[in-house]
């Protein structure tokens, strides 16, 4: 008889074990022997809580299909056993599961009350608050946890840090203390540990401002740390915020000597340089110390005891003490110059490159262009509004390269100063006043700008600058005078010559430099670039591209060219500065300061010259140039403006001399040629200088010895061939990436880097006819074999000039020839996918695109979610949706009775200013005869007679792609938005991945690192990158709706047999593709636009185009007036200017149109009054709809004289003057109508497209706008003459 009472959650001691061991299997994944073991001891004791919970969660571990009966076995397993923290902890890792962490939290919370001993409920509770970011909660709960620890250095770390989350710093340097006394006896942390954890304490005492504590703390344990750099860079910003500049500066340069290419050091260098004068000499001899010690010690070096005068430092301001206030006018000196960005002084790392829109955060450079600059009244309050603004009037290209025929460049920097005048005069003169006050800025032009601001500033007409990208590093407000450039000239000459191979430290100075010192130092950039082959340098140049600087490049490039035209060679310097000069006049150098003495420097050879003004300001490194040696340098050679020239016969006599010398005798040759030209009587150290200045001056004029060694060089590779030689009969290599050039091929490949150059600078600044001139021009001009497969690269640079001026067939026509030659190029390939793309070729994008996909499985869509390839996944989703229809292809489409397709100017679109197609059937160069030298022209001659012998014909991917059987909209529509679900979802993985790294950082001591992520994920639906796809989404999902596109989703159940038996598994890949659906897709689409909605205000955002699609879907599902006045109000606070905005406008209009004021309760009325009159800044006890009415009236017309007197031609703006009327269904305004002038070159290309598909989307709801279509792309056609969109 059984015992009244029995408590079922008591097991006895075999059961028990049985329990631990099914929770052992359960960590091991081995799922069905824990429950096997399960069922044994629910038979005994069916009623046990535990067991229970464990069986549901087992059954959600097996199978997702179980969700229900997991959740019913829990909750009868915690209604048998209340008391247990087990199954407390059970139901909330399911809760876990399903992403419902708030309910998980609760149930972790409980667990842990039951059994604050809980150590999993504690860690998983833990997680949880990270990732809701509950920081107080968190740090509570640690405060628990370590008062219930061994209070170990470890548990007090995790202290610091959940204090520091919550920015207690305070409390954080209480317990920083505690773990100094204990740290040194410390042994359980590994030496990486415990320098990560010195690292974080370290710079929460900086954020704490606790500087003193902070260079002690660091002092004590420099020994620890193994992060030397970042070790520099701390006591750098220690010493700068205790104003000890010297010290700092001292600091930064020594770090920099570990890392010359990073900006944020060398602009903190700049504004430490208290000690540096202008008008003082602050000269040294680096050389005559050692290098390393040179640069601990170049501050003291550098500077003087002179009191009063203008440091190099006084050029930049830089708000380290955070004593500027935003959105107000910064308070600068008059020698400032330079604004700096606060960001250099973030050693955590920036986030600029996140491009996030979380906050309204202070920019130094923004409230100087807004309040400063005063251009608040022309509605500009950001860098990249104010960049656009000055870069909307295009500059006619008669301002550019006046009088080429100039010889000398500083009588072109005067002309061209002249003709800057002339146009000032002009524009003053329109304006009928000097007064500065009455100008009309909107007639001006970037060069008016920058002669008004008396600053160069960036000149960039075709692409608009990004929104919101206001964290520049550095931004010059006024050009520098004649002292401050010298001084600036010589600081980066020292620091060139300790850090030569400095690439940041040659293209910075042109930043800051006037035209003469640019047009000096830009060309011998540019020289040493194009001997190192680069056919890059317009990507390098692009941020110096000002309209003066864009005027002298362009004359320098243009003076190459014609020598080589006519002399076949490589242009002598055509900037010569004065040390160029004296040796064109004086065999003899000019002697060094500290050589003076030495009468036998007055023997040296020439082209041993004193170079240090010239070392130092091009200390390039070594590159490839004409085939020369160093013995055809004496003193009976030929100069031409500081060029050497080469003496071929003395080249290969000496060549062949040199072939027939024995290892010994070269040895004795060697040492007998290094010493022909160095003069007797010099120490060690003035022969090393000397025998460096020959090398630098050697590298500037552009002469090196074969391959680009110097004399010095060959010694040490005749050392290497000698180990080579006897190591041949061991084992013999090829190195078949060498290739030696000729002399006249070397030179050739000069001239097209300076073609590749020009070409693109010509289409920079709106000048295509001439960069296509030029192209041709080039590839006629290749003669040389070896140079023959640089024709495709002009052809991809056409590519891109195509494709920048609209013209997506003709540039995805020659990106395609390029990739054929080059298939395994990933740029070249991503180039011509995404162009192709946007011609809607679908399919040849995805042929294109699988080649760098698993070869293994066929699935497309799966393998580029898999590799998180988002870029394709965007592009390809827009093509779907854009190809309805497609503007680009709309000129070839016509709806006609009996053929639909008119591809009557195809051909001749294709052959559009000579386009060549230079590939054979196999898509390679062709080869010619080599055995005859003399052949070059008809090697040219063929390949002109195969120009167009496989024409490249679009019209089969065009027909493929527009099949009107086919084509179905909505399946379109839900094929782009599954691709771009599938990014969302991959967005959502990557924000739940801190989840995964808590238990490895907390073990690791990695709270730094953990910190950021936690700021990272805490952001990431506010960078541009998730905000691409969630506003995506969400426009498609609007677009559904409003245009009724619904369908049905054919599952193709039927052919699945088919499917099965077909051994084509390429077919079953293919039908897999075309069946797959937007997973919502059954859902309505607004209740879908919420997903994505909801993503984003889960975050801080403050991207005003995402409220206004929150306001969107809110008018479309319900009528909560409350709730669209509150979204009404958030757009205000992002832009509190004015309400004149052009995504506020539309949104302002329809509310004050649709409102049902009367028909509300009193408290919905009293809230929409009080924001109503926040709204208008207005004073009315109650509104009714009368006055509404008149308040949204006079409304439009105060947006309509706003956009006639500050944004006339803007698109952005009239297409909001046409939603003002389309959201409330009402008929047009006649005047916009009427009136088309809308200014379309202020407007850039990639804009004049979204207002054409605005126009085309909208055409059929509002007749009227059709009357705009054709009217508009006639105005786009004059300026873009070769987009395909408006033909």
């Amino acid at each position: 008889m059984k015992k009244e009472g029995v408590d079922h959650n008591k097991l006895p001691n075999k059961e028990v074990n049985n329990f631990r061991l099914m929770t052992q299997l359960i960590e091991l994944k081995k799922h069905k022997k824990a429950y096997k073991i399960c069922e044994q001891i629910l038979k005994k004791y069916p009623k046990n809580g535990e067991t229970l919970s464990v069986k549901g969660y087992l059954l959600n571990l097996m199978d997702d299909k179980n969700k229900e009966d997991a959740f019913k076995l829990i909750k009868e397993g915690i209604k048998n056993n209340l008391s247990s923290s087990f199954c407390w902890y059970l139901y909330g890792c399911l809760y876990k599961i399903y992403k419902n962490y708030d309910e998980a939290l609760k149930c972790f919370m409980k667990s842990i009350k039951l059994n604050r001993f809980d150590f999993k409920a504690l860690k998983e509770a833990c997680i949880i608050l990270l990732y809701l970011k509950r920081y107080d909660q968190f740090k509570d709960l640690r405060l628990d946890m370590y008062n219930d620890s061994v209070k170990n250095v470890k548990d007090k770390a995790i202290l610091v840090f959940s204090y520091h989350l919550t920015k207690s710093y305070e409390k954080c340097y209480v317990i920083i203390k505690q773990i100094d006394n204990e740290l040194i006896n410390d042994n359980e942390l590994t030496i990486n540990e415990k320098h990560d954890l010195l690292v974080y304490l370290s710079e929460i005492l900086l954020e704490g401002k606790k500087y003193k504590e902070c260079l002690n703390f660091l002092n004590k344990y420099q020994s620890v740390l193994l992060d030397t750099l970042w070790y520099y860079q701390m006591l750098g910003l220690l010493y700068l915020y205790q104003d000890d500049f010297k010290t700092s500066n001292l600091y930064f340069k020594k770090a920099f000597s570990m890392n010359y290419e990073n900006i944020n050091i060398l602009l903190l260098i700049l504004y430490t340089e208290r000690n540096y004068y202008m008008d003082c000499d602050n000269n040294t001899d680096e050389n005559e110390q050692d290098l390393n010690k040179s640069k601990e010690n170049i501050t003291n070096s550098m500077s003087t005891n002179t009191q009063g005068k203008k440091t190099l430092s006084s050029l930049f301001y830089l708000d380290y003490k955070n004593e500027h206030k935003g959105n107000e006018k910064v308070i600068l000196d008059n020698n400032v110059k330079i604004l700096l960005h606060e960001l250099i002084l973030d050693i955590y790392g920036s986030d600029r490159n996140l491009k996030l829109l979380s906050y309204v955060e202070k920019n130094i450079i923004n409230d100087y262009i807004c309040h400063n600059l005063d251009m608040k009244k022309y509605d500009i309050y950001s860098v990249s509004q104010f960049n656009n603004f000055v870069n909307i009037n295009l500059i006619d290209q008669h301002n550019f390269i006046p009088s080429i025929d100039i010889d000398n460049v500083d009588d072109f920097i005067d002309k061209l100063n002249e003709n800057i005048k002339k146009e000032n005069k002009n524009i003053l003169n329109n304006n009928n006043n000097l007064d500065k006050s009455t100008y009309n800025y909107h007639q001006f032009n970037n060069l008016h700008f920058s002669e008004l601001l008396g600053v160069d500033l960036p000149y960039c007409y075709k692409k608009k600058y990004e929104k919101h990208m206001d964290k520049l590093y550095y931004f010059k407000i006024k050009n520098l005078n004649e002292e401050e450039e010298k001084c600036l000239e010589k600081y980066f000459n020292n620091l060139q010559q300790l850090y030569k191979n400095s690439n940041l430290l040659k293209i910075i100075p042109l930043y800051f430099f006037n035209e003469n010192k640019f047009s000096l130092y830009v060309e011998q950039l540019i020289r040493s670039l194009c001997f190192q082959k680069s056919l890059t340098i317009f990507n390098y140049f692009k941020p110096l591209l000002t309209f003066r600087n864009i005027n002298i490049i362009l004359f320098l490039l243009h003076k190459y060219i014609d020598y080589y035209d006519k002399q076949k060679d490589i242009c002598p310097f055509v900037v010569k500065n004065d040390i160029m000069e004296e040796n064109t006049q004086n065999p003899k150098t000019k002697n060094n300061e500290h050589m003076e003495n030495k009468e036998d420097l007055n023997n040296i050879s020439d082209h041993l010259q004193n170079g240090k003004n010239i070392d130092t300001s091009t200390p390039f490194e070594k590159r490839e140039d004409m085939e020369q040696h160093d013995e055809m340098y004496n003193k009976n050679d030929d100069k031409s403006n500081g060029i050497l020239l080469p003496d071929n016969n003395n080249n290969n006599n000496n060549n062949n001399m040199d072939n027939k010398k024995s290892k010994k005798n070269d040895k004795v040759d060697e040492e007998e040629d290094d010493d022909e030209n160095i003069p007797s009587g010099l120490n060690d150290k003035d022969l090393e200088k000397l025998i460096e200045k020959n090398v630098e001056i050697k590298d500037l004029m552009g002469i090196s010895s074969p391959l680009g060694n110097n004399n010095n060089n060959n010694i040490t590779k005749k050392k290497d061939n000698k180990k080579n030689n006897d190591n041949a009969n061991k084992e013999i290599k090829l190195d078949l990436k060498k290739s030696c050039l000729t002399n006249e091929e070397k030179k050739e490949y000069f001239i097209i880097c300076i073609y590749s150059f020009i070409i693109q600078l010509y289409d920079y600044i709106n000048c295509t006819d001439k960069a296509l001139e030029l192209i041709e021009k080039c590839i006629k001009s290749i003669e040389q074999k070896n140079n023959k497969n640089l024709i495709y690269e002009l052809i991809f640079i056409k590519g891109l000039i195509y494709k920048r001026n609209g013209n997506y067939l003709g540039a995805y026509k020659y990106f395609e020839q390029c990739r054929n030659v080059n298939i395994g190029d990933r740029y070249i390939n991503t180039k011509t996918i995404k162009t192709c793309l946007k011609c809607g070729l679908i399919k040849d994008a995805k042929k294109m695109a699988s080649i760098f996909t698993n070869p293994l499985d066929n699935n497309f869509f799966k393998n580029i979610n898999e590799t998180q390839c988002f870029w394709l996944e965007y592009n390809i989703s827009l093509s779907y949706v854009n190809n309805h229809p497609n503007i680009h292809l709309i000129h070839y489409l016509k709806t006609e009775a009996n053929n639909i397709y008119d591809f009557k100017n195809v051909s001749s679109c294709d052959n559009q200013h000579n386009v060549k197609n230079i590939t054979t059937q196999n898509g390679n160069i062709p080869h010619h005869n080599d055995n005859n030298n003399n052949n070059n022209n008809n090697d040219t001659n063929k390949i002109d007679d195969m120009l167009n012998e496989i024409p490249f014909n679009l019209k089969k991917s065009i027909l493929l792609e527009n099949d009107i059987n086919s084509k179905n909209r909505f399946q379109d529509y839900s094929k782009g938005l599954h691709l771009l679900h599938m990014g969302h979802k991959q967005f959502i993985d990557i924000h739940e991945d801190q989840i995964c790294f808590y238990y490895y950082t907390m073990r690791k001591m990695l709270f730094k690192t953990y910190r950021h992520l936690l700021y990272m994920t805490g952001h990431l639906f506010s960078s541009r990158f998730y905000r691409r796809f969630g506003k995506s989404l969400i426009r498609m999902l609007i677009d559904m709706y409003d245009f009724k596109i619904t369908g049905k989703v054919e599952t193709n159940k039927g052919n699945k047999k088919k499917n099965k038996s077909n051994n084509n598994n390429n077919n079953n890949v293919l039908n897999q593709e075309e069946n797959i659906f937007y997973e919502h897709i059954q859902n309505e689409p607004l209740d879908n636009a919420m997903i994505y909605m909801n993503t984003f205000l889960s975050q801080p955002n403050i991207d005003i185009s995402v409220h206004r699609l929150n306001y969107e879907i809110e008018k479309r599902k319900g009528k909560d007036y409350i709730q669209l006045i509150n979204i009404i109000t958030k757009m205000k606070s992002i832009f509190p200017h004015h309400n004149y905005h052009h995504k506020l406008a539309p949104v302002i209009s329809h509310y004050l149109h649709t409102v049902p004021i009367d028909d509300m309760s009193d408290n919905d009325k009293k809230e929409i009054t009080t924001k109503l009159n926040e709204l208008f800044n207005l004073n009315h006890s109650e509104y009714d709809a009368n006055l509404l009415k008149n308040i949204r009236k006079q409304y439009i017309e105060d947006f309509i004289n706003f956009f006639e007197q500050h944004k006339k031609g803007d698109l952005c703006y009239y297409q909001s003057a046409l939603e003002i009327y389309m959201v409330c269904n009402e008929k047009i305004d006649p005047r916009f109508l009427k009136k088309v002038d809308m200014n379309i070159e202020k407007n850039k290309l990639e804009r004049c497209f979204k207002f054409l598909r605005f126009l085309i989307k909208h055409k059929e709801k509002h007749l009227s706008l059709s009357e705009l279509i054709d009217p508009f792309k006639a105005a786009c056609r004059k300026i873009y003459t070769l987009a395909t969109a408006f033909e």
